[in-house]
């Protein structure tokens, strides 16, 4: 099965896991669809919620139903090698140059207590 090729997804898909790299429960962590205050354009979310909470990360416009369906088979496929499931993290637009860091220092300003390996 390819990797999903909706840019909106694999960018979901690569906070998904950044969100479970720093150790947060992926119980916590939620891709949803939420409209832009300011332009009412549907868009791809990321949300965690823990620690009494909440965190959104917009990661593109809204895919269509059947791109968000290929995501969430490619995601939750168990023949796929683990390996694999990190490209999205690696080549996810929104951690190029330092976003990774800001992510944690955003994060870090909002008074989330990273669990890092913890789970």
């Amino acid at each position: 099965m390819p990797e999903p090729t909706h840019k909106s997804v694999r960018n979901a898909l690569g906070v998904f896991e950044a969100f479970r790299r720093l150790g947060f429960s992926t119980h916590d962590i939620f891709i949803l669809a939420g409209t832009d205050a300011r332009t009412g354009e549907v868009r791809l979310t990321v949300k965690l919620e823990t620690q009494d909470k909440t965190f959104f990360v917009g990661v593109g416009p809204m895919p269509t139903t059947e791109e968000m369906t290929e995501g969430y088979k490619w995601w939750n496929d168990k023949s796929i090698d683990p390996y694999l499931k990190a490209l999205p993290f690696e080549g996810c637009e929104l951690f190029r140059d330092g976003g990774s860091t800001m992510l944690v220092m955003e994060l870090k300003a909002r008074g989330f207590v990273l669990p890092l390996n913890t789970n």
